[in-house]
């Protein structure tokens, strides 16, 4: 369980202010009011600021706020992706940045000419009892690894091009999960540099072995197989009187290569340094030397453009050294806040170059200089309060507290997430089972059986544990052969009821429509021959579908498909069916050629080719979702082996064939449909067609009335004086309209509309109870015997066959062992959070 964190506002400032007061026994301001902290009374442990360590600002509440994050960060949270809170050391070549480290760490850095720090320094300095001795543990982290490889056969040129996207810090630089190799114990300070120096060489030489560089061996010499690398060197240092605190020391940023082919030494600096400060919870030490001309910073334009200004304190150097004149103008208005504006201000340190200079003589040296030397000990010193290291570590020390104040509970509510998350991936990836394997295989392959069966008889399946798996199958069955149904019923042929050809229709305004005759679409939605499926149609929200059913196969819904929407109906107009009647063989006058009855039906026909292929692709969705829904519940456990893979295999072909030899029995049956018109229920068939012919010749009436009404308007002869257009219409008779020039073919298609209800309805029933008596009767009878005896269950080498299936595979294998790594990582940090959240509470 996550350490619990007590939801209340807090101030992370006034409670940083509040701790590091504690330790120095000063006055806190909060608001209105100030109150006196109490003072350590133990004065050996907590020197005063004045005395030569100088180092020992920090309390005891920072000492374990920032411990926890050191721990934190030892452990690899931040591999995990959950950035912690760090101070970031980032400046160009040559601006003093190694004097600001040695100001702040009281250790001494390799000074060499030009760039000397060439790698990533982390330095975690941590107070330890007084009488302890002073000691640094230098080690090695490694976070990528060198491919040099990568380049053999391009004459090295790939190491050249520089940054790319999925490898920001060059192509030669893949990432890795982290290592750390502890490197050297030292005991005194002046061993430092020499280790320190000793660590950088090994991690620029990633192909060496890194014990050749320890100190005290021999001399491997300055050769640098990388110039720069992104690994870390890591300095965990404690002594008695250092300040609690966590830093990182990043490569200066290099504006030019020393030779062009080096241009990629460029990019590399530039995206490391941004890799470190665009995290939200990173300090960063922006360094600018007096010397030069800030807006030349290189490394400045990299802190604006990951838009780290806000987080950003300006460290001035080299104070001593600045110019005269207008020049000098400029820092004063940095120091107020008016130019090179950064959200924590600019501070201004003087160290000494000479490395022979102790640390204490250092800061009195600095002291000394603010105090006496103008412009900072006159006309500048109302800003004394931002001169000197000391100075600087206080309110690093403020910031960096109010900082982890601020992320820790973010944090351990991340910690929290990862662990779910491990656990969650873990279950999916289980280690294979021991025992008698092809006696535990067979139960599940005789579950699988027996549910399948169940499924199909219509009882309710169960797991073994009692669960009561989903009872989706007849539902949606049902649902797809309703569907299938209205949909045949839907793509009866259709008649135009308006046709260029027609002398009626010449004559009507086009702006006085008939709004139902158009099409027999509209007129049909209104008409018996569509309410005999039923009015009440289903709403597919009211069926629960599969989550593989209408995505990738265009059978649309009733709904979708009523109105005059219907897209495969074969429509016909008057013309047309007039021609094909004068393309039959002529007969006695007024009688048609019944062959040319059966051409117009196959033509109406015609599409349930592409209806019946959509309904058979939804049928076998349908079983397919069946089958996996069943194997993700008894073989899912294992879906990492070959026993998932070989299962989902051996039911995707039994399903295959199975639906082949369906749509090679539906396709018979279509056939027969197409080949010759044919009915023996003669009752029926004319029930049908009188039906059909009567609806179709009130339409056509209505229609032939409609123009009547309005060519009489247009005439301005009244029909009736206030009735209505609909009226009107009603009040029309036969005589006045005459005969109807194509009353033969209206009552052909009345006739091919009536043969069209009965084969339809006909044509449905054969190929669903098809489905039902043919394919879900093979699913449930022959589903297992197929399994067994392709899983070889019953073989003789059935042992052997069945630990090859349950054997995880090599990706599989490897993602366990990455997590497991991850969750000790987690389990660990879990603890350490867990230890904290019982040390501030009790």
């Amino acid at each position: 369980m996550a350490p619990k964190v007590k939801q209340e506002y807090v101030d992370v400032e006034e409670l940083a202010d509040e701790i590091i007061a504690d330790a120095l026994g000063t006055t806190v301001h909060t608001g209105n009011s100030q109150r006196r902290v109490s003072i350590r009374q133990h004065s050996s442990e907590y020197p005063s600021l004045g005395s030569d360590n100088g180092l020992e600002i920090m309390g005891r509440g920072v000492k374990e706020l920032v411990q926890a994050v050191q721990k934190l960060r030892h452990l690899g949270i931040e591999d995990l992706g959950l950035p912690l809170p760090k101070i970031v050391v980032v400046g160009d070549q040559s601006t003093g940045k190694s004097s600001l480290i040695e100001g702040m760490s009281e250790i001494k850095v390799p000074r060499d000419v030009g760039t000397c720090t060439r790698c990533p320094l982390e330095i975690n300095l941590t107070e330890s009892r007084t009488g302890d001795p002073w000691k640094c543990e230098v080690s090695l982290f490694k976070r990528y690894t060198y491919e040099r490889a990568y380049s053999k056969g391009i004459s090295n040129r790939i190491r050249y091009e520089g940054a790319t996207r999925a490898r920001p810090l060059g192509a030669c630089w893949a990432p890795q999960d982290g290592e750390t190799f502890p490197f050297a114990t030292i005991s005194s300070k002046d061993q430092v540099e020499s280790a320190l120096k000793g660590a950088q060489l090994a991690t620029l030489n990633p192909s060496s072995g890194y014990d050749k560089y320890i100190p005290g061996k021999v001399d491997p010499g300055n050769t640098m197989e990388v110039k720069f690398s992104p690994n870390v060197v890591r300095l965990d240092i404690s002594g008695p009187g250092l300040p609690n605190m966590s830093f990182y020391d990043l490569p200066g940023v290099i504006s030019q290569p020393e030779v062009p082919e080096e241009q990629y030494l460029v990019d590399l600096v530039k995206n490391l340094v941004k890799e470190y400060i665009k995290d939200d919870n990173c300090i960063n030490l922006l360094a600018l030397p007096m010397t030069d001309d800030p807006t030349n910073s290189t490394a400045s334009s990299l802190v604006r453009k990951v838009n780290a200004q806000s987080r950003t304190v300006g460290v001035l150097t080299k104070p001593d050294r600045q110019q005269q004149g207008e020049s000098q103008l400029q820092w004063l208005e940095m120091l107020k806040g008016q130019r090179f504006e950064l959200g924590f201000g600019y501070f201004v340190i003087k160290n000494n170059p000479d490395p022979a200079v102790d640390y204490g003589t250092a800061r009195a040296e600095e002291r000394e200089f603010f105090q006496k030397e103008e412009p900072w000990a006159a006309e500048w010193n109302r800003h004394s309060d931002r001169f000197g290291t000391l100075k600087l570590q206080t309110f690093l020390s403020k910031k960096l507290t109010a900082q982890i104040l601020k992320s820790l509970p973010r944090v351990t509510e991340q910690v929290e997430l990862k662990s779910t998350a491990i656990e969650k991936e873990l279950g999916t990836l289980l280690e294979p089972p021991e025992g008698n394997l092809p006696m535990l295989i067979m139960q599940c392959l005789n579950d699988f059986e027996s549910n399948i069966k169940k499924l199909i008889d219509g009882d309710i399946p169960t797991l073994a544990n009692g669960e009561i798996l989903d009872f989706f199958f007849w539902k949606e069955w049902n649902s797809l052969a309703i569907t299938f149904r209205e949909i045949m019923a839907e793509s009866r042929p259709v008649l135009m009821m308006s046709d260029s050809t027609d002398p009626v229709g010449m004559h009507s305004p086009t702006q006085q429509r008939h709004p139902e005759t158009i099409d027999l679409d509209e007129e049909l939605s209104d008409t018996g021959i569509a309410s005999q499926f039923g009015q009440k149609r289903r709403r597919t929200s009211d069926i629960t579908p599969s989550k593989r059913r209408f995505t990738e196969i265009p059978f649309v819904s009733p709904e979708k498909n009523a109105g005059s929407d219907r897209r495969f109906a074969t429509r016909f107009r008057l013309s047309q069916i007039r021609d094909i009647i004068q393309e039959g063989v002529p007969g006695l006058i007024g009688q048609i050629d019944t062959r040319t009855v059966d051409r117009v039906i196959r033509l109406s026909l015609a599409k349930w080719d592409k209806l019946l292929d959509q309904f058979l692709q939804q049928v076998e969705q349908l079983c397919c979702d069946m089958f996996m829904k069943q194997i993700d519940q008894i073989f899912g456990r294992w879906r990492a082996t070959g026993l998932y893979t070989q299962v989902v295999r051996i039911c995707s072909s039994f399903l295959k064939d199975a639906m082949a030899a369906q749509r090679a029995a539906a396709k018979r049956a279509l056939q027969l449909e197409l080949h010759k018109p044919a009915s023996f229920n003669a009752e029926g068939l004319r029930v049908a067609e009188e039906k059909a012919i009567s609806e179709i010749e009130a339409n056509r009436h209505n229609y032939r009335a409609w123009v009547f009404v309005n060519q009489q308007e247009q005439r301005n002869i009244k029909g009736g004086s206030g009735l209505s257009r609909e009226d009107k219409v009603a009040r029309v008779s036969g005589s006045q309209l005459g005969s109807d020039l194509y009353s033969q073919e209206v009552r052909l298609i009345g006739s091919v509309r009536g043969y069209y209800e009965c084969a339809f309805s006909r044509f449905v029933d054969v190929v669903c109870q098809g489905v039902q008596g043919e394919l879900f009767l093979s699913c449930r009878n022959d589903i297992g015997g197929v399994m067994k005896e392709n899983i070889g269950i019953l073989k003789p080498d059935a042992n052997e066959r069945c630990t090859e299936l349950l054997a995880v595979d090599r990706k599989s294998r490897e993602r366990r062992l990455q997590l497991m790594k991850e969750k000790a990582v987690i389990d660990e940090a879990h603890e350490w959070l867990e230890g904290l959240a019982e040390d501030g509470t009790s």
